[in-house]
């Protein structure tokens, strides 16, 4: 089961996380914290490299960051899963480099509306 680890203080983290609670009918995915006791002992078990700023996902085989975390995620999902790996047609630095602008500014409020908008 696919183990999902976000920010617990960011507001666009939350609003992603609600969104795929809603699409997640088949209960796929665990979530944590990474200031989790859980993600703690996770990590112990299949170290990452906790100086990214990123959303985490961790597989059966490999571990996400970043851009590739959130298609990972995505395309495990119903429907959207089949347009998510669209996003790999975008280049990693790029997809990488959005990723990290709207990381810098994701505890803002403002992007909370964003988010309802787009999804």
């Amino acid at each position: 089961m696919p183990l999902l680890a976000f920010d617990g203080e960011c507001l666009l983290c939350h609003s992603f996380i609600r969104v795929l609670l809603r699409l997640d009918r088949k209960e796929i995915f665990q979530l944590t914290s990474i200031d989790s006791d859980y993600f703690k002992e996770r990590i112990k078990k299949q170290p990452v490299d906790v100086t990214i700023d990123s959303v985490i996902l961790f597989s059966d085989t490999s571990v996400y960051y970043e851009s590739t975390a959130i298609i990972e995620t995505l395309r495990q999902l119903p429907f959207i899963g089949r347009l998510a790996p669209l996003g790999y047609l975008i280049p990693k630095g790029i997809r990488d480099k959005l990723y990290r602008l709207i990381a810098k500014h994701r505890k803002k409020r403002h992007y909370l509306s964003f988010v309802h908008w787009f999804l």
